[in-house]
């Protein structure tokens, strides 16, 4: 003869206790991502003149004030190697200090922070450049998916949690119909 112990309760202080957790662990990973969008959100870039400029941050940029592709500019790190350049796959500007830049080179490796040398002097096209770190819009607009994605679902969990009603456990009987068809 078999038991059915019936499905499990949690008594509603558990409950309670896991939606909190649920809304917690929610909030964490909302900071973690809103962490994420302020180091990936995109600086005002350092015009290119006539000295080294100093990344902060991983990576090198490229912008140009006109869209272009393939600029005529060489990047060297602060031991003098050069650092290749490629284009970027797709159209990409940033608004710092009401000017327009559009995204015309990236490095193919990330450059560590240091003083870089970026010439453009074989330009005659009158388009200023700038330098600022590596960053992309994707990684922008994934952290902002990950905040409200974070919230949206321990909310979602937490408030299911909550909103459950407890489910009370059936004793079978022996001898009962309920156990006979169980076992037939």
């Amino acid at each position: 003869m078999t038991h059915d112990p019936g499905p499990l309760t949690l008594p509603r202080r558990t409950r309670t206790w896991l939606a909190v957790a649920c809304f917690t662990v929610g909030l964490v990973l909302a900071g973690f991502f809103a962490v994420r969008i302020a180091d990936a959100a995109p600086r005002p870039p350092a015009e290119v003149g006539a000295g080294a400029i100093q990344l902060e941050r991983d990576g090198l940029t490229l912008y140009g004030s006109q869209r272009m592709v393939d600029p005529p500019c060489h990047a060297v790190d602060a031991d003098g190697v050069p650092i290749p350049l490629e284009s970027p796959r797709g159209a990409e500007s940033i608004t710092a200090d009401d000017r327009v830049w559009y995204v015309v080179a990236r490095s193919v490796a990330p450059v560590p922070p240091q003083a870089v040398t970026v010439d453009c002097s074989a330009d005659n096209s009158g388009t200023a450049y700038a330098v600022g770190p590596q960053s992309t819009v994707v990684a922008f607009v994934l952290a902002i998916v990950g905040v409200v994605g974070s919230v949206l679902a321990s909310a979602a969990v937490g408030t299911t949690v909550l909103t459950l009603k407890p489910v009370g456990r059936r004793r079978v009987r022996p001898g009962s119909a309920s156990l006979r068809s169980r076992t037939n």
